[in-house]
């Protein structure tokens, strides 16, 4: 979990205590730890930009900014970087379109409960009179009777600042909300007239003073009735999404999967949930159990496609496990916990310990033997199939997926964003894979993998993407970023030259309809297909298109090479079908 650090003295023992709100907006984003800042400026940022270079000139080691080209990217840096550190970092964006650009962002860290703050510009409240006052033709058509309507249903709190004295406060308060559980972004508006006034403060607020609140542990009775129903199950089954979220609730469900003998379905969802070396993470069908147990999972199965079987007990444990910021969630529950994933698995394994028998021992055992050929005969065929599509032109995107499993190494982190299937690959460390929001606002995962690098520098990051999402990543601000602050990533484009998922839904819902009895390719098709690799070229990449499957595992290579020994960027764009 993330921890704080008072990291700002006080301000009266400066010698100057005039200082405008830019400059309490900075010095109170250091005392929070916030390390970047992934910018998308606009007019109503001078006095913020004269403060950054004013303070980082000092030596103080204050939040570098990092100008970033587009405001979904600069969104989804803060999200890369907070995801993989559990440390929230801030984006920066102009006042009402800047807003409106970050709205998928935002979308994204809210469904997937990652801590951003998002800080925008307002245009000037006051016509003239005052340092900041309006002086451009947009300070009119830019102002919105209410800026945060545009994003309010999807960050858990929103202030406008309405005095520069009020700075410290907003920032630690933003702070606090968004690192909450559950946690999620938050939206911070400062008008640029109270940015640049002056005001005499003496202190800013002891950092320790609003630590975020720890997450709750359930009830021991409920946790109780969780044992005791789960003993007495003949073929429970766990299913989560989002248990990854927190790294150290991996190692408890593994301990709890393991001690039963619980299949484990979503051991690659929205994260890294449980190693994928395990046999327990062999997807067991849902509607086969008796039981399921729910953790962390918003989705823990599509109605319309699987249903529980008939008497089959459903437990729901998470924070939230209502789930009350969808508007329609019905899925049902005879036991619903709240509580941290954590910490609640840490003390239903300790009741587990003390209620187990002989009787459930032997169960356990034969259910672990019969799990484990399942999921030998699973690997095996996946391992075949992947083997059988090695030759096939256009590149198969099993082949592909298979591929970048036998190049990664253990600790390198993945950011996934469509068409590679992690389950081709083994993941074995938790904060080493992360998919897409389940909201699926496009054009995530090239910033996302940008930001994680940025928390774990140490590390390989690569990103996997369709070309319909690679388009929607805005390659070059990306690849821009990656150039101008060489943050190496590989980029790894699964070109199938269309929109997949939108063929897949016409042909499921009319497979005899016009689309697909005369060819028809409106909406569907990406063709003639972009060089993709030529962009990343423009921007100083290596880069490759791949047609021949033959020579896939060694252009990965080469690319992962280029990224980890010459700390360059690389992309291949790799023709699928």
């Amino acid at each position: 979990m993330f921890e704080y650090k008072l990291v700002i003295e006080s301000l009266s023992s400066r010698e100057e205590k005039d200082v405008d709100g830019a400059q309490l907006l900075v010095e109170t984003l250091k005392a929070v730890g916030v390390e970047y800042v992934f910018a998308n400026t606009g007019t109503d940022y001078p006095a913020i930009l004269e403060a950054a270079a004013k303070l980082n000139a000092q030596g103080n080691d204050y939040p570098k900014l990092i100008t970033v080209p587009h405001e979904m990217a600069a969104v989804s840096m803060a999200h890369g970087y907070a995801m993989v550190s559990g440390k929230p970092q801030v984006a920066m964006v102009h006042t009402l379109p800047g807003t409106a650009n970050a709205v998928c962002g935002v979308i994204n860290a809210s469904r997937n409960m990652v801590p951003v703050i998002l800080v925008a510009g307002r245009t000037p409240i006051t016509e003239k009179g005052m340092q900041g006052s309006r002086d451009l033709y947009i300070h009119w058509a830019q102002e919105s009777r209410d800026q945060a309507a545009l994003l309010r249903e999807f960050v858990k709190w929103d202030y406008e600042v309405r005095f520069p004295q009020q700075v410290p406060e907003v920032v630690l308060r933003a702070w606090r909300i968004c690192l909450t559980e559950p946690q999620g972004p938050v939206y911070v508006v400062v008008p640029r007239e109270w940015s640049m006034q002056k005001v005499e403060i003496s202190s800013i607020p002891p950092v320790e003073t609003y630590s975020p609140p720890s997450p709750p542990q359930a009830d021991l009775s409920v946790v109780e009735k969780v044992a005791y129903m789960l003993l007495e199950s003949e073929r429970p089954v766990i299913a989560t999404r989002f248990l990854g979220r927190n790294p150290g609730a991996v190692g408890e469900l593994v301990k709890l999967s393991e001690m039963l003998a619980i299949p484990v379905n979503g051991a690659l969802a929205m994260y890294m949930n449980f190693p994928t070396n395990n046999p327990l993470s062999y997807p067991y069908p849902l509607q086969e159990a008796d039981l399921i147990f729910v953790i962390n999972s918003g989705l823990p199965w599509i109605p319309d496609q699987v249903q529980p079987k008939p008497g089959a007990k459903i437990i729901h444990l998470d924070i939230n496990p209502s789930f009350p910021e969808y508007p329609m969630w019905s899925f049902p529950a005879h036991v619903s916990v709240m509580g941290d994933s954590e910490k609640t698995l840490r003390l239903l394994t300790e009741v587990l310990g003390r209620r187990m028998s002989r009787e459930h021992e032997e169960r356990v055992r034969e259910r672990y033997d019969e799990i484990k050929k399942l999921y030998a005969g699973w690997r095996k065929e996946m391992v075949e199939h992947a083997v059988r599509e090695s030759s096939r032109t256009p590149i198969s995107p099993a082949w592909l997926s298979y591929c970048i499993g036998r190049v990664k190494d253990d600790d390198d982190i993945v950011v996934n964003e469509y068409d590679f299937n992690p389950y081709y690959a083994d993941f074995t460390k938790p904060g080493t894979y992360f998919f897409e929001s389940d909201a699926s606002c496009l054009g995530w995962s090239l910033a996302a993998a940008l930001g994680a690098k940025l928390a774990a520098p140490e590390k390989t990051v690569i990103a996997t993407v369709g070309d319909g999402a690679y388009i929607f990543c805005n390659p070059v601000a990306c690849h821009f970023v990656s150039s101008s602050h060489r943050i190496p990533i590989l980029v790894v484009v699964f070109n199938n030259r269309m929109w997949g998922a939108v063929r897949q839904t016409v042909e499921k819902y009319y497979p005899h309809g016009w689309v697909v009895r005369h060819g028809v390719r409106a909406g569907i098709d990406l063709k003639p297909s972009p060089r993709y690799d030529k962009v990343a070229e423009a921007h100083g990449a290596y880069a490759e298109t791949v047609e021949d499957p033959g020579e896939l595992e060694n252009s990965l290579r080469r690319a992962k090479k280029v990224v980890e020994e010459e700390g360059n960027q690389a992309l291949l764009n790799v023709v699928c079908g």
